[in-house]
């Protein structure tokens, strides 16, 4: 049996948008939790760098990231040639000896057993992706790090010894690709920063390294090129010149408006199907925009995701730059906790807001003449962003209202259980804080709400009400 509930301050799901400005009187939604019109992807949801949170963190930074729902992310591990063979183990690229490899060492910011690491990753539910860096004096040509490789072979053996690391030997028996995704290196062929070699250098090193893992270990895929968002002649050539031999596409973007960094990314995406083939993934590894603070960067975030969410899923991964507290300078401040439980207000609020859109996106529609409407292509922003969601039986309803203007709403919700009726609970964010109500009730089955300016309502139920973190109430952006 169905229930009819909630003419509520809110509204939907199968993503729905305002495409004109609301007007003063109530706008009407109806969300129908029994009918599924398909999964979320959690690894929208990635943060780069949990081996450094996992060094550093204390009790209460761990908390925080609990909170968060990091289960089915992907944790990107950098992890350094520089500190795995420090010395060539020998003449022979074919030929590991084990003995003069650092495994311990070969993770930034792990000093013990990596094995260790890797299955606490598998603990929290989320996917190693390896990202594979940089050189070594005794393999540069210029004795530097950064340096082009004086052997590809060399340093195919280093992805080979990370690989067979965590995966065993691909011809024993206890072969377990635990490593499935390799990212080489990280924004080559841009200022010299990280590789200092030609596009073509990195190509061709790209294809030998695929070649190798290709040829020895089943079930391990190779990708990059890792470049920024200026360096779009460089993608669209590897892209080019890789397709058949990658077997995933990586990419940073940072500081573009979100709803046209997504529409971007949609054109990427259809670019490297139509080159590369269906089925061949897109990854953004890294995207922030530096400049934003306070209201200005939680309005980015949340339509940068909810964007991501609404479109035709551009991107298998999407990783927020950072999840530890990063300082690199005054004015650009990342990541989303320091060690000590210290909370990036700017960063962390709306991913822990967004912390309940996971599951199965329901049906949503729109009833009567009104502002919501219905284009997931649009180049400006909606004024009014929603989606409801249902993870195993957990119902949630979100709303964001981008305008300068509180929204009245209305909903009508359909369910299959009593999960409403006790009532509704809601969180909500904007203007600086972050807060919990309870909505107003005017009779059985009714909520009225009002949505305010740039700020936006998670409403589930109430008897699934949960208690925020002590944070919420000492906002002070940073």
């Amino acid at each position: 049996m169905k229930y009819l509930f909630y003419r509520t301050a809110l509204i939907l799901s199968s993503l729905l948008f305002v495409t004109a400005a609301i007007g003063a009187e109530s706008n009407r939604i109806s969300v129908d939790f029994t009918v599924n019109e398909g999964d979320i992807n959690p690894a929208l949801f990635s943060l780069v760098n949990y081996p450094r949170f996992y060094g550093e963190a204390d009790d209460e930074s761990r908390k925080l990231l609990e909170n968060l729902n990091i289960g089915g992310t992907q944790a990107r591990i950098e992890t350094m040639i520089h500190l795995l063979e420090p010395e060539n183990d020998n003449d022979d690229p074919f030929v590991f000896d084990h003995e003069r490899f650092r495994y311990e060492k070969m993770i930034r910011f792990i000093d013990h057993d990596p094995g260790l690491f890797i299955k606490d990753v598998e603990n929290q539910g989320m996917e190693p992706l390896m990202l594979l860096t940089y050189n070594v004096p005794w393999l540069s040509a210029d004795g530097r790090n950064n340096g082009v490789p004086t052997d590809n072979e060399e340093w195919a053996e280093f992805a080979s010894a990370v690989v067979e690391y965590f995966n065993g030997n691909p011809e024993g028996p206890e072969y377990d690709p635990v490593v499935q995704w390799l990212e080489i290196l990280n924004e080559p062929c841009g200022n010299g920063q990280f590789f200092n070699g030609t596009q073509e250098q990195y190509i061709n090193l790209f294809s030998d390294v695929a070649e190798r893992i290709h040829s020895y270990y089943p079930g391990v895929k190779v990708g990059g090129p890792s470049v920024l968002s200026g360096q779009m002649a460089f993608m669209i050539r590897f892209i080019k010149e890789t397709a058949g031999t990658a077997d995933f596409y990586t990419f940073h973007i940072y500081n573009e408006d979100p709803v046209l960094m997504v529409r971007k990314l949609e054109t990427l995406a259809a670019y490297i199907r139509k080159t590369a083939g269906e089925g061949i993934p897109l990854f953004v590894t890294e995207s922030d925009d530096w400049n934003l603070q306070g209201d200005d960067k939680w309005d980015f975030l949340i339509i940068r995701q909810m964007e991501l969410l609404l479109s035709e899923n551009p991107v298998e991964s999407f990783h927020q730059f950072s999840l530890p507290l990063y300082r690199e300078s005054a004015e650009r401040v990342f990541g989303l906790l320091g060690p000590g439980g210290e909370v990036v207000h700017k960063n962390y609020w709306p991913y822990y807001w967004l912390r309940k859109a996971r599951g199965e996106i329901v049906e949503v529609n729109f009833d009567g003449d009104s502002a919501l409407g219905a284009s997931s292509s649009s180049r400006v922003k909606r004024p009014l962003y929603a989606l409801a969601v249902n993870d195993g039986g957990n119902e949630a309803i979100y709303v964001y209202n981008t305008t300068g203007d509180p929204v009245p709403l209305s909903v009508e919700i359909t369910t299959d259980g009593p999960s409403w009726d006790q009532g509704a609970f809601a969180e909500l964010i904007g203007g600086g804080e972050y807060v919990s109500l309870y909505p107003e009730w005017n009779g059985p089955g009714e909520l009225n709400l009002e949505i305010p300016a740039r700020s936006g309502m998670l409403i589930y139920p109430r008897d699934l009400e949960e208690k925020l973190p002590a944070g919420s109430q000492n906002i002070s952006f940073q």
